[in-house]
């Protein structure tokens, strides 16, 4: 009786099998009395192992494929107890590990969030299972517990496992590995970053005073224990923007906009992604006199300012339309032959100052700006039979510059570049009438052109101005070029 409830034990815990890896190992519970045990493994009815152990677990070396067993309890003289039945046990090729991705990658020093990656290949802990760790630059190696693994629906193979390292990484790159039983491993270099936790401090600020005369400055900070992420606020009576202009390590220059300052003292802040915070309280005073003046420069009726703030040099809208007329006169020998006298046309333009950086900076260059019109001329020739006319359409790109002071009369300069077309026509002819050796659609081109002048801009309030200028410019062809200058008047526009 004793030995049938070996074999009906042994039978039992065997029949219950899941498919075995490769390399793994087979286990039953210990049978009483029993001095060990014979196990027998066949495949296709040939025996491939038979061995004996004394207990109750058989490490496993085979292919994978599917196999028969058999396990036979032995009494103290060796001799069989019990023989059991022939049962089926299928051996499965072990899955290769590979690590997609981990998240987070990125976090602040005394931080150990828990850590989600994607794999594939993961094997449960059933008992023993993939193991994780990450290991920094110094061969510092930290495990990671398995806090929840679960399979992907509808992705074969790719399981999400949640991992927690037993200790917070210190700062630094880190590497993250996956280990299987079988011994294979995927490795993931820099998988995860660690931020030094970064206390942040501002030691100096300057200049203190704000000049007067501005409505915005160049503030140079420095401090400590920055992050590459630092950001500076300012506080006080008025929240004030602060933008950065250059900065390297732990010292930069903010450009301070004081559009909307109120006179006092004002604190900045310095705040690292890790929610450290360093504070220079009274780190500036914007005194009233400065205040008065920036409301003078905003004041939409420049009539209004004193005297002796003429000369100063004020902000004025930034964009402009501008339309005119202009008359033209060639010179050089080669135009005589195209050209018998003057011509005129007109245009029309936009332009746009230039604000921010540098220019900010730079006020006296506040007045200059981009430009693109396009101008149309209408030029005579000099075909002694046909009265021939030449219409142009010119598409220009430039730089305009006005000198920036109060009085009404500035110095202005224009230079600009583009293409243009020339359609030809006659009163006396059509565009497809042979004139001898050509037709006047013939003589169509597309060609570029150049213009540099100079002149005066005569403000009329802040919106309204009256541009006087002289150009010198160049029309080149396809056979040759042709010089002139330009006398025009524009009147603009300004919002």
């Amino acid at each position: 009786m004793r030995h049938e409830r070996y074999s009906l034990l042994i039978l039992l815990i065997f029949s219950l099998l899941p498919p075995l890896l490769g390399q793994e190992r087979i286990e039953w519970s210990q049978v009483e009395n029993a001095a060990g045990y014979d196990v027998e493994i066949r495949k296709d009815g040939d025996l491939v192992l038979r061995t004996q152990t004394q207990t109750a677990m058989l490490p496993l070396f085979l292919m994978p494929g599917e196999y028969e067993f058999r396990v036979t309890a032995l009494d103290a003289f060796g001799k069989p107890a019990r023989v059991g039945e022939w049962s089926t046990l299928r051996i499965i090729t072990p899955p290769r590990p590979f690590i997609l991705n981990v998240t987070p990658n990125h976090f602040i020093e005394r931080e150990n969030p828990p850590l989600t990656l994607r794999v594939q290949g993961h094997i449960s802990p059933t008992p023993k299972g993939s193991i994780y760790q990450i290991q920094n630059l110094e061969g510092r190696t930290i495990p990671l517990n398995i806090l929840e693994s679960k399979k992907r629906e509808g992705e074969r193979g790719w399981s999400d496992v949640m991992l927690q390292a037993k200790r917070a990484p210190t700062p630094g790159r880190w590497r993250l590995s996956m280990e299987n039983p079988d011994g294979q491993i995927s490795l993931l270099d820099d998988a995860i970053e660690v931020v030094d936790f970064l206390r942040p401090r501002i030691r100096s600020v300057s200049p203190r005073l704000i000049p007067e005369n501005t409505n915005a400055h160049v503030l140079t900070i420095k401090g400590s224990g920055w992050d590459e992420e630092v950001v500076l606020t300012v506080e006080g009576p008025e929240a004030l923007p602060l933008v950065e202009l250059q900065r390297e390590g732990d010292e930069g220059q903010y450009i301070l906009d004081l559009t909307k300052a109120i006179a006092g003292e004002y604190t900045i802040v310095a705040s690292n992604p890790s929610g450290e915070q360093g504070r220079k309280e009274n780190a500036f005073e914007v005194t009233q006199d400065s205040l008065e003046f920036l409301r003078t420069q905003q004041s939409e009726n420049n009539q209004e300012t004193k005297s002796s703030d003429k000369k100063a040099i004020f902000p004025l809208p930034p964009h402009h339309i501008r339309a005119g007329a202009s008359t033209f006169f060639p010179f050089g020998n080669e135009e005589a032959r195209f050209y018998g006298r003057g011509f005129y046309g007109a245009s029309l333009s936009y332009a746009k100052t230039f604000e921010g950086p540098p220019i900010s900076r730079a006020p006296f260059f506040q007045e200059l700006a981009w430009t693109i019109g396009t101008h149309w001329t209408r030029q005579p020739g000099s075909h002694p039979v046909y009265n021939i006319r030449i219409d142009r359409f010119d598409l220009l790109l430039g730089l305009s510059y006005s000198t920036p002071f109060r009085f009404p009369l500035n110095i202005l300069v224009n230079t600009s570049i583009g293409f243009g077309y020339s359609y030809y026509t006659a009163t006396n002819a059509t565009r497809e009438q042979d004139l001898g050796n050509f037709t006047l659609k013939s003589l169509d081109s597309i060609d570029a052109s150049l213009r540099l002048g100079a002149g005066l801009r005569i403000r009329m309030g802040r919106h309204f101005y009256l541009d006087l200028l002289c150009d010198l410019g160049a029309i080149f062809y396809y056979t040759h070029h042709s010089w002139f200058f330009s006398p025009h008047a524009l009147v603009g526009v300004r919002w």
